[in-house]
């Protein structure tokens, strides 16, 4: 149907988005030691899902990217967590677009 996202193509996108979640040198451990080196993962460029940008990180580099985001002086801000369900409705909803890219990650 015109218009509706390309599932094949965001399988595609979901195997970059995994590829991409450990580059060589990342942090992988508990609690990263450096929250500024932890914090440079967001740095990195996110993968687009239908128009989506999501950051390629870990389970554990998620966790050690908030802790330290947490202990950082910094203005309020905010992440989202996008599932499959946030994407498709990011991709009806074009008002969307603005919060997505307001998100710290």
């Amino acid at each position: 149907m015109p218009g509706e996202p390309d599932i094949r193509s965001a399988s595609q996108s979901a195997s970059a988005l995994a590829a991409a979640a450990e580059p060589a040198g990342a942090a992988t451990g508990s609690a990263a030691a450096d929250p500024a080196a932890t914090l440079e993962l967001l740095q990195r460029p996110p993968v687009r899902i239908w128009g989506v940008p999501l950051q390629p990180l870990t389970f554990q580099q998620t966790v050690d990217v908030v802790d330290a985001w947490i202990g950082t002086p910094r203005e309020p801000g905010y992440f989202i967590t996008a599932n499959l369900n946030y994407v498709m409705l990011s991709h009806q909803h074009a008002e969307l677009a603005e919060v997505n890219r307001r998100a710290a990650f």
